[in-house]
């Protein structure tokens, strides 16, 4: 019986050793920061409570992202699918409405005083999918930011979830689809098209720094919802995968 109990004894010792070894694994994943979003415009979730169109909003990153061999700290959001980089890009926040031109686009063009046409592009822009896109009041439709981690080893999203002026057999269709960059590869954007009903066809993808471009595709159906496509901002490779 003595035996049993010094047994039990020196089990639960053991035990209480092990303990402050789980305690801090504990502590340590409580220390993970989780995902925060942030609106630019609209609510997927309750409905928006506005209607956007044609818009543009400047977000500051959360690590500099590489583009065309430049770091920057901040990116201009379009409504329309677009990103480009710098604090003062974006000269008529108004426009960009629809993939009108083949990419490079001329930025001069379209860029009268005091408004500009509604296709004129900043002369920096990553065409993530450039089509015709608003935020329609009281829909499921949204335009937000997700920033993952902690550094170094920090993401961030950029994802669209609106109605296209653009219809598929007379339908309306509502594209989600996301640009990803991580701070260990800040020229790399993962573009994943989660639901784009489209295929593209109304749409235009590529990278610019005018008159330098690249144009992966114009108004052609090039992948199918749950591709991703990996564009590296430096040397404009695309990769389908």
């Amino acid at each position: 019986m003595q035996m049993k109990n010094i047994l039990l004894f020196l089990g639960l010792a053991g035990a209480a050793a092990a303990l402050p070894t789980q305690v801090s694994k504990v502590i340590s994943n409580t220390k993970r920061q989780a995902p925060v979003e942030s609106t630019i415009w609209g609510d997927r979730v309750s409905g928006s409570p506005d209607f956007w169109d044609d818009n543009w909003a400047n977000v500051t990153l959360p690590f500099p992202i590489s583009f065309y061999g430049v770091s920057y700290n901040n990116f201009w959001v379009s409504i329309n699918g677009i990103l480009s980089p710098g604090p003062d890009q974006i000269l008529f926040p108004d426009t960009s409405s629809g993939a009108q031109n083949h990419i490079p686009v001329n930025p001069n063009v379209g860029a009268g005083t005091p408004r500009p046409d509604r296709e004129w592009v900043p002369e920096k822009a990553l065409f993530v999918l450039w089509e015709d896109l608003f935020i329609e009041f009281g829909e499921l439709h949204e335009v937000w930011t997700t920033v993952s981690g902690s550094a170094p080893s920090r993401s961030i999203s950029f994802s669209w979830k609106g109605s296209s002026y653009g219809t598929v057999g007379g339908n309306i269709v509502v594209p989600q689809f996301s640009a990803t960059f991580r701070e260990a590869r800040p020229n790399v954007a993962r573009i994943e098209y989660t639901n784009v009903a489209d295929n593209g066809v109304n749409a235009a993808i590529g990278i610019q720094s005018y008159p330098a471009g690249v144009e992966w595709s114009y108004q052609t159906a090039s992948f199918v919802s749950g591709d991703t496509l990996v564009v590296d901002m430096n040397t404009q490779a695309f990769v389908l995968i």
